[in-house]
């Protein structure tokens, strides 16, 4: 695995030893297959002391403030530990199971479950917006998805991977994703329909050139 970081998030990182698994070791860590969107609990300053302090079993790779600052503190293919299921992560032998922790990159969003006003900012979706592209990019993630198994669906609940109330609606973010995936697919139709227009103008004009010349024309 690359020693992978992104490229708007600023670099503020965990303590070294707080990733990784016997038989999962990290650096250089797992191939990533979706994302865990984690309602942090806490504040900019808490999640920095939680990062670092070494007798805290919790770790990720990126923190997302309220006015939508991107943090990242381990590589994109760490193996942190956000997911809560590390009985499973220890026993990396099982196939057809999604370890969390192994498969899955983890981020927590600023803030406290049940305060005032939306879950996140706007700055904070779009930043997650941001994120989710990149990270789908760089990771090579299938199409997003809430659904299918464990190695298609990309954008997983805390609460669905293990015993907890923490979660972040996906409902615009799937919306918004598959909105690009669709203008995407409609981009590639345009451009394929511009090549075939481009082709048949083209062999139009070598074909006068041949009739011109008095050459045979073939296909």
């Amino acid at each position: 695995m690359s020693d992978l970081w992104c490229p708007f998030a600023e670099r503020k990182d965990g303590h070294p030893s707080k990733q990784g698994y016997t038989g999962a070791e990290s650096p250089p860590g797992s191939p990533k297959h979706g994302v865990v969107y984690h309602t942090a609990e806490g504040w900019a300053d808490t999640l920095l002391g939680m990062v670092q302090d070494i007798n805290r079993r919790a770790s990720w790779q990126f923190s997302v403030l309220r006015d939508g600052t991107l943090w990242q503190h381990y590589p994109v293919f760490a193996n942190t530990w956000h997911s809560g299921d590390v009985s499973r992560d220890d026993n990396v032998d099982i196939e057809g199971m999604l370890a969390g922790n192994l498969d899955l990159v983890g981020v927590e969003f600023e803030g406290i479950n049940g305060m005032p006003g939306p879950r996140l900012t706007e700055p904070q979706y779009q930043t997650g917006l941001r994120l989710y592209r990149w990270l789908a990019e760089v990771c090579k993630f299938p199409p997003p998805s809430r659904t299918g198994a464990w190695y298609e669906k990309t954008l997983w609940e805390h609460r669905e991977v293990s015993g907890t109330s923490c979660w972040i609606p996906y409902d615009r973010l799937l919306e918004d994703l598959t909105v690009k995936t669709l203008d995407r697919e409609q981009y590639i139709a345009i451009c394929k329909a511009e090549d075939e227009h481009a082709a048949t103008a083209k062999r139009r004009v070598r074909q006068w050139l041949f009739a011109m010349m008095g050459w045979a024309w073939e296909e």
